[in-house]
């Protein structure tokens, strides 16, 4: 769903499009359209690394690791979904602008913060994957 061009908005508007599993490189991408206070529309995918996710999650490397893989996925998207969120948030807090960061496993520790709820999203949902971001300073990338 394409996000109209809306000038004036309160804060970042960040729209959770879908994931997308890409098979070249086994991994997972979360797809984002945001909207910046000015108007701006940018397409973000994060990127999930194959050794992020086996690694997180402990998946055994034998005959069923595509099944196992799978099953983690579909079970904890809600999951990727909040890493993802907040990736993006601190994107814009940092004024960094790439059009796919990546979540490595070097990233585990953030990540288990955010899955135990030490370490929340501060964008609110204003309606179903739609989320509002206001920064506590006016800032995010250009």
């Amino acid at each position: 769903m394409p996000i109209r061009n809306t000038k004036n908005l309160e804060g970042w508007k960040i729209v959770f499009v879908d994931f997308v599993e890409r098979h070249t490189d086994l991994c997972l991408l979360g797809r984002f359209e945001i909207t910046s206070p000015e108007g701006k529309i940018k397409s973000i995918r994060v990127k999930f690394s194959r050794e992020f996710i086996d690694d997180y999650f402990r998946i055994p490397g034998d005959v069923n690791i595509k099944k196992n893989r799978a099953k983690i996925l579909e079970e904890k998207k809600w999951l990727f979904k909040k890493w993802a969120l907040i990736r993006i948030e601190e994107l814009i807090d940092k004024s960094v602008d790439i059009d796919e960061p990546e979540i490595f496993s070097k990233d585990s520790d953030w990540a288990k913060k955010i899955e135990e709820g030490s370490v929340l999203p501060r964008s609110q949902e204003i309606i179903s994957n739609i989320y509002l971001y206001v920064p506590e300073k006016r800032i995010g990338f250009k």
